[in-house]
């Protein structure tokens, strides 16, 4: 990042078109980044679950049921890449969990978290999508006869 932000500042007189890709995270982990340059940043929505199902749809052609299609575009959460994925294990016949791509890419994203963001999600995979830190859950035991 460093030696583009040079070779930016020091072609600063000439024509240079830069594409550069990136998460979101990219202004925490570099904040200002290109500031001081003439920047257009275009930042990409997720994808909606009708336009993934269309499109989910049109590349599977008949190989696919509605459900199936339904369950691709719910499971992408608007993700293209994921979708992508999706798609191709689909058409390969293998629409049963995830493929490995995906699996692969969230276990390096959880992996980058740290312990207590893990251990947040750990729990919310227990709990379900909706929970409420602070509270307290008390297993009950069994009690002897």
């Amino acid at each position: 990042m460093r030696l583009l932000d040079a070779a930016l500042r020091a072609l600063s007189e000439r024509p240079l078109f830069v594409l550069a890709l990136a998460r979101p995270e990219v202004h925490d982990v570099f904040p200002g980044l290109w500031s001081s340059r003439r920047l257009q940043e275009l930042r990409l929505r997720e994808l909606p679950t009708k336009e993934a199902e269309r499109l989910a749809a049109h590349v599977l052609g008949g190989r696919a049921a509605p459900p199936a299609i339904e369950r691709i575009a719910r499971l992408s959460a608007g993700n293209a890449f994921y979708l992508e994925e999706l798609i191709r294990a689909t058409a390969e016949g293998k629409d049963e969990g995830l493929p490995e791509t995906i699996v692969g890419m969230v276990q390096s994203r959880l992996g980058a978290l740290a312990d207590e963001d893990r251990r947040a999600l750990r729990a919310a995979s227990v709990f379900g999508e909706t929970f409420c830190k602070g509270k307290t859950i008390r297993r009950r035991r069994n009690k002897p006869e």
